[in-house]
């Protein structure tokens, strides 16, 4: 492992990303010897702190639903389940996971902003969880983001499916900068989605020719192999991206139960590869951030440089593990001298 890193330490922190071959080869020497992953996240630590400084960036999000008529199996918020798009009366409940808090007007999202500015967040997105936002959602996030921009100093994302040139040119003049529409993963044959990779690639192309950056990551444990994984990751080098959520797959539907999930070394394995192949992108622990709640050290010395921040009023318990609580990542923050 040192003779690799040494090789590749000049390349990743002049701001280049290791190549495909180079991540086999990460992978193979921590596989053969595990104890070169610390040696690894030595790297990965100096990395993030290069590009991006003693600064985490901490996200959060506001919703303009909370429940979505899309057939994609996997997320908690669809009414659907099945290949074949069957109707389900599945119930979120306290012991199986929560839904997000709904926002339904300007003066609801700019409270729900500023709440979670004096929390300390920096980045606000609003999130439409539809293949498309609906014309009353959007025209309220655009109006939404016109006052959050004039009384937070918080940066703006957005989150809504696959919108149109015209949709993410208009929210860019509002001064949205990220928009967020993830690959999720390479290989679908076990899921339902109605969105195919290449609608998703698209979405990523349309964002860039509007001039957004491009918030675009992946869901890790559900049900892809390691391969699979850092395949995606590449998928993300080529589209150059500008931000990557990381997300740990978490949902309280019982037939995911089952679903082997990755090991904690291996995601910060993923993890590390993720900033060694996109340097200079954010890399975001996200929804499933509960997965690092007794190594958040660790996880921002593998790369991390932002986390998913939640409010107090919100309900982002989709787990059956346990809360999602802000204060395990801002202590252990504090404790690596970061801020």
């Amino acid at each position: 492992m040192n003779t690799l890193i040494c090789c590749i330490k000049p390349k990743v922190l002049g701001g280049e990303g290791i190549s495909y071959s180079e991540a086999d080869k990460i992978i193979a020497s921590v596989r053969q010897n595990p104890a070169g992953l610390d040696k690894l996240l030595e790297l990965t630590g100096d990395v993030t702190r290069k590009f991006f400084g003693d600064n985490i960036r901490k996200c959060t999000d506001g919703f303009t639903a909370n429940a979505c008529g899309n057939s994609c199996s996997f997320c908690y918020m669809s009414s659907y389940k099945g290949r074949e798009g069957e109707k389900t009366n599945f119930e979120y409940s306290r012991e199986r996971g929560l839904l997000p808090r709904v926002l339904r007007s300007v003066g609801e999202f700019v409270e729900d902003a500023k709440e979670k500015e004096a929390l300390g967040a920096t980045q606000y997105k609003i999130v439409g969880p539809e293949y498309q936002l609906l014309p009353r959602h959007f025209n309220l996030a655009l109006e939404a983001y016109q006052a959050i921009r004039q009384e937070t100093s918080l940066g703006l994302c957005a989150s809504m499916g696959c919108l149109d040139k015209m949709d993410l040119e208009k929210l860019k003049e509002v001064g949205v900068e990220y928009f967020n529409h993830n690959l999720e993963r390479i290989n679908w044959r076990d899921l339902n989605s109605v969105f195919t990779l290449e609608q998703r690639r698209k979405a990523n192309r349309l964002a860039k020719e509007v001039g957004l950056k491009r918030c675009t990551g992946i869901i890790a444990g559900i049900g892809e192999d390691l391969r699979e994984r850092i395949d995606a990751i590449y998928q993300l080098q080529e589209l150059g991206v500008e931000s990557l959520p990381f997300n740990v797959f978490v949902s309280p539907r019982p037939e995911f139960d089952k679903i082997q999930r990755p090991s904690q070394e291996e995601l910060l394995l993923s993890l590390a590869v993720c900033r060694l192949a996109l340097p200079k992108s954010h890399v975001t622990l996200n929804n499933g951030n509960i997965y690092f709640k007794d190594s958040w050290e660790k996880a921002f010395r593998a790369g991390a440089s932002g986390f998913g921040l939640k409010g107090p009023k919100d309900r982002p318990c989709f787990l059956p593990h346990g809360r999602v609580e802000n204060e395990y990542a801002l202590e252990a923050i504090k404790r690596i001298g970061l801020k």
